[in-house]
């Protein structure tokens, strides 16, 4: 599917689902975000799923955290 990241907000580009609570933790039919690819594999990178589930919940949360900002 092709659109806008919900985080940096580039648009016309393929996106996928990011679960703002993984799905291990519970998350598979809570809220998602579209994400373009780039986005969603330094989500990863920098945090673990228990940490997203906890303290990064949302695309605000995402947004305004001092590391992904970088």
């Amino acid at each position: 599917m092709k659109g806008t990241c919900e985080l940096c907000e580039r648009g016309e580009i393929q996106l996928t689902i990011h679960h703002l609570t993984t799905r291990e933790l519970g998350g598979s039919l809570l809220p998602i975000a579209y994400l373009c690819k780039s986005c969603h594999k330094q989500i990863h990178a920098l945090y673990s799923n228990r940490e997203l589930a906890i303290r990064l919940y949302t695309v605000l949360l995402l947004k305004d955290d001092e590391a992904l900002k970088k």
